[in-house]
């Protein structure tokens, strides 16, 4: 972990994209009747989208309630950690081309069951720190 002494610096847009990019686990945060909700997920970022891939469920009832979604993905080792937070709105896909194209894609699921259910995020912010301790 790190001491209280060290230093934070904002990401610039493309490499906070860069980042998201390179992991595919986050969490996301949904709001249902004003109660707040994370759930882990596992996810695909593209060039101005993240693509979801989740099952009919409590996740995808609350997305389908209210759109508007944070998602936040880190990583962190002796030297440093660094944290994204994406800020949009949810879209569950429902019809056959756009479920095709994401069935075809390289997004995997922890989930041993069917996850056929697909969401996209498109982003109204992305932001991101790093954080270096000594």
């Amino acid at each position: 972990m790190f001491d209280t002494v060290g230093t934070s610096s904002i990401l610039d847009p493309l490499d906070a994209w860069g980042r998201l990019r390179s992991r595919g686990v986050g969490r996301l945060a949904v709001s249902d009747n004003g109660n707040p909700d994370i759930f882990p997920i596992n996810y695909l970022a593209s060039a101005d989208q993240i693509l979801i891939r989740t099952a009919p469920g409590t996740k995808l009832t609350k997305l389908m309630l209210n759109e508007s979604v944070a998602l936040e993905t880190d990583h962190y080792d002796a030297e440093a950690a660094w944290s994204v937070v994406v800020k949009g709105t949810a879209r569950h896909l429902t019809d056959e081309e756009s479920i095709r194209a994401a069935r075809e894609s390289p997004l995997w699921s922890w989930m041993p069951r069917s996850t056929d259910a697909f969401v996209v995020i498109t982003p109204t912010e992305v932001t991101g720190r790093t954080f270096a301790g000594h």
